[in-house]
């Protein structure tokens, strides 16, 4: 089970950790999606739920929530995208947090 934690770095990033400390961290980016789903069930109405089944999963790259269905899917790769339907993507940070944090507070 993932127990996550929520720290706000400003008003852009969002890091998720899960109880196994900074080895499985995601990085939240508003307004960026991943482009494909995953094979199999792919989505869930927890966020909590979805972030545990990605890290099961090798081609789970990352966990977008679509809020206007209210679902969070898993998807394939690590490409961002920009979202037109406001949607957000989680991907795991692991050693990339410092680049993942730079990513945002570039913008």
């Amino acid at each position: 089970f993932v127990t996550i934690t929520m720290t706000v770095l400003g008003d852009a990033l969002k890091t998720v950790s899960d109880t196994a400390g900074d080895t499985n961290s995601w990085c939240e980016h508003p307004g960026k999606e991943l482009l494909a789903y995953c094979s199999g069930q792919y989505h869930y109405t927890s966020l909590n739920t979805a972030l545990e089944n990605c890290l099961k999963r090798t081609d789970c790259g990352g966990v977008t929530c679509e809020p206007y269905i209210r679902w969070y899917t898993l998807r394939k790769g690590r490409e961002l995208l920009y979202s037109r339907n406001g949607e957000k993507t989680w991907i795991r940070c692991k050693e990339e947090k410092r680049q993942c944090v730079a990513e945002v507070i570039q913008r």
